[in-house]
């Protein structure tokens, strides 16, 4: 599993498990009614299959976690509310999946509330490594971020 792109894969299965699950359990009761635990079996089953292989996708979440935490850091350091920064530099970090970079630093950095967003954007060269947020669509009440030029932060 590759973190976030498995846990959404598996999170999406759920629903479709249930529903496979329900009318198999159903059938199930309708064959035998000497064992009541019986019926509910082929149902448990499948969401232990199903939440274990959520569990075992969420495992690399709190390393990315980790070190989006570090870039939000180093983003506040500048003094900027949006910061550049090269993929490969994101990659050597173990940050692999950029396309939601600048969605999840603004999350995590709005926790401490909106005059503490940062914005950081992936980018492969001098073009954008994944999707580009308009920071002027953003909600002032949520989100603040200072107008300023996007400094490029420096590989360590």
């Amino acid at each position: 599993h590759r973190g976030e792109a498995a846990m959404m894969m598996e999170k999406n299965f759920l629903p479709l498990a249930v529903l496979v699950a329900l009318p198999l359990l159903l059938e199930v009761q309708r064959l035998d009614q000497r064992a009541p635990w019986r019926y509910a079996l082929p149902f448990l089953l499948v969401l232990f299959v199903q939440f274990r292989g959520i569990s075992f996708a969420a495992r690399p979440m709190n390393e990315r976690l980790a070190h989006l935490a570090t870039v939000v850091r180093e983003a506040r350091a500048t003094g900027r509310g949006a910061v550049q920064v090269q993929a490969a530099d994101l990659d050597a970090r173990g940050l692999h999946v950029l396309w939601a970079l600048p969605y999840e630093t603004l999350l995590l950095s709005g926790v401490e509330g909106p005059r503490a967003c940062v914005m950081v954007t992936a980018m492969n060269g001098a073009e954008p490594a994944g999707h580009v947020l308009d920071a002027s669509t953003l909600d002032p009440r949520w989100f603040q971020l200072p107008a300023a030029a996007e400094p490029i932060l420096s590989s360590h």
